[in-house]
């Protein structure tokens, strides 16, 4: 996978904080999602604009998963699922919400939400807007 836009890859190496940590109620496993994701690896969002997610092949069901998402918004022209919306490493989600602005699908909650997004369908490519500088 390949990331475009205002998207900056961070690896924290073993001994650093777990960002993926998991509370009550998990973060990010539910019926659509039954594994956590890796450790120490996040791509942060740094500038707020159009972000491409490339894959090399089709991918079915994309799962992004969020930490940290605070009270921003996230856009995307495709159609998602809230697969899960839990407590994580830095507070609880609370009040999620899925709707439509337009010709975007959007999300957003309040706090510190963790979670997934399910995508379904077979993608080569997503994009999708946030107002995150984080």
């Amino acid at each position: 996978m390949t990331a475009s836009g205002g998207v900056q890859a961070v690896y924290t190496p073993s001994g650093g904080s777990n960002y993926m940590t998991t509370g009550a109620p998990p973060p990010y496993t539910s019926t659509y999602v039954n594994n956590n994701p890796p450790l120490y690896y996040l791509v942060s969002f740094i500038n707020p604009q159009l972000i491409t997610l490339n894959f090399s092949m089709p991918v079915d069901g994309v799962v992004v998963d969020f930490v940290s998402f605070n009270s921003n918004y996230f856009l995307s022209t495709h159609d998602f699922v809230i697969a899960s919306c839990g407590c994580g490493f830095f507070g609880c989600c609370q009040n999620p919400k899925k709707g439509v602005n337009g010709p975007y699908f959007t999300f957003n909650g309040d706090s510190e939400p963790h979670g997934a997004l399910v995508f379904s369908g077979s993608f080569t490519t997503i994009s999708f807007r946030t107002n995150l500088t984080e």
